[in-house]
């Protein structure tokens, strides 16, 4: 009997010997350094060609496309040593009169939304789309990372139109429930 407990203490001790490196071991440098190299990973294996990273920053940057009338949005992927961000951020800035308008719109589509989530500088009227993740014991794979980007992306898209009618006047709540038709139609097709 004291063989078998002997041995399976010993397989389990080979086990977790052989786990790799958790993030909780390692160096706030190490981990952004660890965090920087999956999304680089990422970016290559996607070829995303307008990615670029600024190791002062810890940050990559990059541009897309977008079907919505915003037209395209600057997407900032933020690396920490304890999470990885994502902003989608397009070059709409709302006037002053129509930021109390935008927030209600934003919070509606808000509550909507699983994986992101808008946000706006109420200094300067800037709205953007997040995705984050934190990093508390393991790192995210590439797979993670994808989800991020492309929901951050996709929402800011999904609610484009919406968004860009709000900025100059219409009626939030309206105009929501007209986004949130627009966007279910466009997922049935």
């Amino acid at each position: 009997m004291h063989k078998r407990i002997l041995a399976l203490l010993a397989a389990l001790v080979m086990m977790v010997a052989a786990l790799p490196a958790m993030a909780t071991e390692l160096t706030d440098e190490q981990k952004i350094e660890q965090l920087a190299n999956t999304v680089q990973v990422y970016i290559d294996s996607s070829e995303f060609t307008t990615f670029e990273y600024d190791s002062q920053k810890e940050q990559f940057a990059g541009l897309f496309e977008l079907d919505s009338t915003l037209g395209e949005c600057d997407v900032y992927i933020d690396i920490y040593y304890d999470m990885v961000a994502v902003n989608a951020v397009p070059s709409l800035r709302v006037p002053e009169e129509y930021r109390a308008n935008v927030a209600v719109f934003i919070n509606m589509a808000n509550y909507r939304e699983y994986y992101s989530y808008f946000r706006m500088d109420p200094e300067t009227g800037y709205v953007y789309s997040r995705g984050m993740q934190l990093v508390e014991n393991a790192f995210p794979t590439t797979d993670e990372i994808d989800v991020l980007l492309t929901m951050a992306v996709l929402t800011l898209d999904d609610y484009g139109n919406g968004l860009s009618k709000v900025a100059m006047g219409a009626d939030p709540v309206e105009t929501f429930n007209a986004t949130v038709e627009e966007i279910k139609a466009k997922d049935a097709d």
